[in-house]
C-alpha cells in the first residue's frame, strides 16, 4: 500500500492473500483484501502500477457483504499516471451474500491511463457475486483513459441469484471518460 510521494510498483508477483475480515465500500480502507493499493492523491506526484501479476486474492467471510480487488487506485486529479500491463486472475469469495463485489481494477478517483491489462475473473465461482474487470468510479474533475485492455468475466452460477457482472463498469458520469480498443467478454 502506498499513501504519498512518487511510486512505481512494477514487475511484482502478488498472490495468495486471504482474509476473514468483512469490509465493504469503495475506498481502499473499505476493501477486505487487495493485492496492490495505491491511494496517493497529492498533486505533482507520479503514480505507476505496471507489469504486476496479481492472483489468489480471497475472502473466507461466511455470511457478510465484502469487497475484494486485485488493484485499488485513488490517485491525483492531474498528471500522467498509469496502471498498465498487469495480469489479474483467480479472485474468490466464499460468503453467502451475493451482493458482495469482486473487482479486478478498482478506480476510485484521480486521472489515470489504464492500458494493456489482462483481467480474468469469475471462473470457479458458483455464486452470483457482482464482478467487474475494471470498476471505474472516478469522480468529478478526473479523466479515466482505458485503452487496449482484455477483460474476461466467466463462470457459471449454480447457487442462488446472480448479481450484475461487467467487464467494464462505470458508475460515475460526473467527468469525462475515454474508453478505446478494449476486448470485453462478459
Amino acid at each position: 500500500q502506498t499513501s504519498s510521494g512518487y511510486y512505481a510498483i512494477e514487475n511484482n508477483v502478488v498472490g495468495n492473500i486471504s482474509t476473514s475480515t468483512a469490509l465493504y465500500g469503495l475506498f481502499p480502507a473499505n476493501v477486505s483484501a487487495a493485492g496492490i493499493t495505491q491511494k496517493c492523491s497529492t498533486a505533482g506526484t507520479l503514480q505507476v502500477i505496471r507489469g504486476n501479476t496479481v492472483y489468489g486474492i480471497s475472502s473466507s467471510t461466511p455470511t457478510q457483504r465484502v469487497r475484494i480487488a486485485a488493484i485499488t487506485w485513488l490517485g491525483p486529479a492531474s498528471g500522467n499516471h498509469e496502471i498498465s500491463a498487469n495480469f489479474i486472475y483467480g479472485l474468490t469469495l466464499s460468503t453467502s451474500d451475493v451482493s458482495s463485489f469482486i473487482d479486478g481494477i478498482l478506480l476510485e478517483g484521480g486521472s489515470v491511463l489504464c492500458a494493456n491489462n489482462i483481467v480474468n475473473l469469475g471462473d470457479n465461482l458458483i455464486k452470483g457475486y457482482t464482478i467487474s474487470g475494471i470498476y471505474d468510479n472516478s469522480g468529478s474533475g478526473n479523466l479515466s483513459r482505458i485503452y487496449f485492455n482484455t477483460l474476461y468475466i466467466g463462470g457459471t452460477v449454480t447457487q442462488g441469484v446472480t448479481s450484475g457482472t461487467a467487464a467494464l463498469r462505470n458508475t460515475s458520469n460526473a467527468c469525462p471518460r475515454d474508453y478505446r480498443n478494449n476486448i470485453l467478454f462478459n
